[in-house]
């Protein structure tokens, strides 16, 4: 089995920048015992990481993306995935209760921003997230 790791940001793309993520992700999938074929970093643009998503899926059989899950309107992880998907991209009400209550506990309030975060591509499971409030997203799917 081989991988692809696509680190997502456009704060990547700067000079000086690395993206220790997916470096931090090689080595755990190389302590695994499965390769990396090929790796990239995208900016965030919903089609272009469409675009990318689409090919490591034909490449590979683990797909791993990291960053682009946020709250701000450059976070376009979730719309390219549902976009690579050719699926919509649904609130998930009881993630959103979830997100709310998380900020409820430090004395804020989750606004709009916030709720994004409880976007995901149909199909699509959650990853619990102990250390923030952006779950992260799986799919499994036949080869």
């Amino acid at each position: 089995m081989n991988a692809v790791v696509v680190a997502v940001g456009s704060e990547l793309l700067g000079p000086g920048r690395r993206d220790t993520n997916g470096e931090w992700l090689i080595g755990r999938l190389f302590d695994l015992g499965i390769e990396t074929s090929w790796r990239a970093v995208t900016g965030d643009d919903a089609p272009r990481i469409a675009r990318v998503v689409r090919s490591a899926m034909d490449d590979a059989g683990v797909v791993l993306l990291t960053g682009g899950l946020g709250p701000t309107e450059d976070d376009r992880t979730r719309e390219a995935l549902a976009l690579a998907l050719d699926t919509p991209l649904m609130r998930d009400p009881a993630m959103a209760d979830r997100i709310a209550a998380l900020f409820a506990a430090h004395g804020r309030v989750a606004g709009p921003r916030q709720a994004r975060q409880a976007d995901r591509p149909s199909g699509m499971a959650w990853i619990d997230n102990p250390l923030g409030s952006a779950p992260g997203l799986l799919l499994e799917r036949d080869a």
